[in-house]
């Protein structure tokens, strides 16, 4: 494999005069030139060598089932693997399997697995390691990130027993996955790490957080740990697709994301996941390629079904209305960088589930206020806001946690765009961040937005979810959930109950799956039960001396990795 790229060199020009005695618009004179002295081609070939520096934070296990730690979590797929993996468009690829079919509605998954799969110490991968793996991640329940999102991704509504939701039998290459009913995240849910039976023998040293072996099936094998030096993975040179070009990646414990990121600049990591929204200044060093991705933290208004303002055709139109009258792509620009994806679903914008409509909320002034007349609001008082039928203005509460200067910032912007339209807001609390705010004061103010989006307490909520890629919105909207910390806008649709349904248990082939999502999201964009934002951007930062693609997203931040490299350009 060689991998292209185009070396220019810039020449830049710049001339500043200063003279004493001159007035000031002709003592400073500058002109920049801009001329390309060179263009280059450069081959690299990837070459085996070195070692990269990932960052982790403090951990309590080395136990891939029962860890906590996002770090560690997001490190521990360059050892283990699942059945399947997410692909750039979060649909599903086979990673150990080989070939599956789906068979009772989504109920049976019959899989093939690959032949040619070896552990890090040698031994040959069996059905049987995939069998424990999932027996072990029942008997952990609760106490698993996996078992969890088991439960949740095929029964989210329903609080299921996780040790009857699946079972599997097989042996040699040859595996069989029975649900306790039909789903259409059969696949999904068998992303999960499988561990080697042949190594723990037992349940219970399987689920061990102490004294853990690790030996997976990844790319690269577990070397060494201790609490001072962090982790050293090598090179898997038996993996199945060749081995990474990349000798040894270290995992270097810090004390949090702004530890990491000083180590990043000081060259002491070698990638790194940006904090906030301005990395932009990163792209100013040229040891530094900025891969930019969508994230899976999704930002809405959440509309009150209890409020009769939002009630029958007239509570939909003016929904329509504060959507088509906020600017969106204003709101990214302007507070977040440009780095924020807009998209009118809770359904991650590269997903082969999302919409092809999708983007009908589009800023439309007109628009908006033609949704207003149509809602009933005809007159305006003297201050150019519509006026209800009982001549009270049209006044609308936004909640949302102020001391948040992002959350406060766009809290602004609706708040401005609305009044545009004759839509008056007003944002609560009032408070904002001031420099004697503490951690505290932000905290005590979050869980005061909790208390009252829980008792119905607001008009509109701002707030935002960080969403799984197992993909399930039936927390939101089915009816099941409301009363509980989920559907908190008191949503209920029988038809949008049935077609959340249909979407979650319409399994016998991916194709009807997502007509079911497409269905589900006709229903969801006319009714607009949430007015949906955008999906905040993340980025993640690479030293320039790591060559090739790493092509990250919300389920594999280091997805790639394998086929980067460590080179010097001659």
């Amino acid at each position: 494999m060689k991998i292209k790229i185009k070396k220019i060199l810039i020449l830049i020009s710049v001339s500043i005069l200063i003279t004493a005695c001159q007035p000031i618009s002709e003592r400073l004179s500058e002109t920049v030139k801009e001329e390309i002295i060179e263009e280059e081609e450069i081959e690299l070939e990837p070459v085996n060598g070195g070692s990269i520096t990932l960052p982790l934070t403090t951990f309590s296990t080395l136990n891939p089932l029962l860890t906590e730690n996002q770090y560690y979590y997001e490190f521990t797929k360059l050892i283990y693997e699942g059945l399947f993996e997410f692909d750039s468009d979060l649909n599903v690829l086979e990673l150990l399997a080989s070939e599956y079919s789906i068979s009772e509605n989504g109920k049976v998954v019959d899989i093939t697995l690959k032949d040619n799969i070896k552990w890090h110490d040698g031994i040959g991968f069996t059905a049987e390691d995939v069998i424990f793996t999932i027996d072990a991640i029942k008997n952990a329940g609760s106490n698993s990130i996996y078992g969890e999102l088991l439960s949740r991704g095929i029964a989210s509504y329903e609080n299921p027993n996780i040790h009857n939701i699946i079972n599997a039998t097989g042996s040699g290459n040859r595996l069989r996955i029975v649900f306790d009913r039909g789903t259409s995240n059969n696949l999904e849910v068998l992303t999960f790490p499988i561990i080697p039976k042949h190594i723990f023998g037992t349940i219970q040293q399987a689920l061990k957080k102490e004294d853990y072996k690790i030996i997976g099936t990844g790319p690269f094998k577990f070397e060494s740990y201790t609490n001072t030096e962090g982790l050293k993975l090598t090179a898997n040179d038996e993996y199945r697709d060749g081995r990474p070009y990349i000798d040894i990646v270290n995992g270097k414990v810090l004390k949090n994301q702004d530890e990491i990121l000083r180590a990043f600049e000081t060259g002491q990591v070698n990638i790194a996941q940006s904090i906030g929204i301005d990395w932009e200044k990163y792209g100013r060093n040229s040891r530094i390629k900025i891969v930019e991705y969508v994230s899976s933290e999704y930002e809405f208004l959440g509309f009150n079904f209890q409020r009769e303002v939002f009630d029958g055709d007239g509570g939909k139109n003016l929904r329509k209305a504060i959507m088509y009258g906020v600017n969106r792509q204003s709101i990214i620009d302007r507070i977040y960088l440009g780095h924020a994806t807009a998209n009118d679903l809770p359904i991650h914008p590269d997903s082969w589930l999302n919409s092809t409509s999708s983007d009908t909320y589009g800023y439309d002034k007109k628009m908006a206020i033609s949704k207003l007349e149509e809602a009933g609001y005809v007159e305006k008082d003297e201050s150019g806001f519509y006026k209800k039928e009982n001549g009270e203005r049209l006044t609308l509460q936004l909640l949302t946690n102020t001391l948040s200067p992002v959350r406060n910032g766009i809290a602004l912007s609706i708040k401005d765009d609305l009044a545009s339209i004759g839509i008056e807001i007003i944002i609560v609390p009032g408070e904002t961040k001031t420099e004697s705010t503490t951690n505290e004061d932000v905290e005590n103010q979050w869980n005061i937005i909790k208390n009252k989006t829980s008792r119905g307490e607001f008009d509109i909520v701002l707030s935002g979810w960080n969403l799984s890629t197992i993909p399930d919105i039936s927390f939101m909207f089915h009816s099941g959930h409301i009363g509980g910390d989920f559907n908190f806008i008191r949503y209920s649709d029988s038809v949008i109950d049935e077609l959340i349904v249909k979407s979650l248990y319409s399994g016998d082939s991916r194709e009807i799956k997502k007509n079911a999502y497409e269905e589900l999201s006709k229903e969801l964009i006319d009714k607009l039960p949430y007015g949906s934002l955008f999906f905040r951007n993340k980025a993640l930062l690479v030293d320039k001396k790591v060559h090739g693609d790493i092509a990250p997203n919300i389920y594999n931040p280091y997805r790639g990795i394998e086929n980067m490299f460590l080179k010097n350009e001659k």
